[in-house]
């Protein structure tokens, strides 16, 4: 996510790589990757393509590191930051704002399904198959921000089918059962980056610049 207020769009950090430009010093705002599973699952992709060393690297480039992956959205939309990727938002950039979402042009991303049930002990089981037929139509699933669970609905702003990216929605699922492997590298990265620091992101003020 960049904001064009700040970053050119034409030089906008796409790839992992392109986060390693000195140009952006001070320009970018991330979550603290043992803070957060899916930020953590994006870091230990970026490890195992590109090692170590580029996490050092990126570390070394100082960016701003904040709790919670809503606070990025708010820094980068409000103009105070110009670019991350840890957080998310809309295919289809709001009117009047500069803020834009922007896929990676190769390397792998993060995405993850919803799930959703009804207990077999469920009460109102009648309301909640309504409730859930109703987040599976048509009416709901065309107004989505990203791409639909349906695959006869469009994604948003002309993107491809999600089966069409290099990401793959199961993988974070997948990595979140290795618990052992999970804790060990966060603790490196809490090694690495330092100890996580600020309030928790439900007391956070968002009116303040981190």
């Amino acid at each position: 996510m960049i904001n064009i207020d700040v970053i050119d769009e034409d030089k906008a950090p796409r790839d992992a790589m392109d986060y390693l430009d000195p140009a952006l010093k001070g320009k970018v705002v991330l979550v603290y990757p043992h803070s957060d599973d899916a930020v953590l699952y994006q870091f230990w992709n970026l490890k195992e393509k590109y090692g170590w060393e580029y996490l050092e690297k990126l570390v070394a480039t100082k960016p701003t590191w904040v709790r919670g992956t809503s606070m990025p959205y708010v820094a980068v939309n409000n103009g105070w930051y110009g670019a991350s990727f840890t957080t998310s938002w809309a295919f289809v950039p709001y009117p009047n704002s500069d803020a834009r979402f922007m896929l990676p042009k190769q390397d792998y991303f993060l995405t993850w399904f919803q799930v959703a049930a009804i207990p077999t002990h469920a009460k109102h089981k009648a309301a909640a198959k309504l409730y859930l037929n109703w987040m599976l139509s048509e009416e709901f699933q065309g107004k989505w921000l990203q791409w639909p669970v349906r695959m006869d609905i469009a994604a948003p702003g002309g993107y491809k089918p999600l089966r069409e990216h290099n990401t793959s929605p199961a993988d974070f699922h997948r990595f979140m059962l290795k618990r052992d492997m999970i804790e060990r590298f966060r603790l490196q990265m809490e090694q690495l980056i330092g100890p996580i620091e600020g309030v928790s992101p439900l007391e956070m003020d968002y009116k303040v610049k981190p």
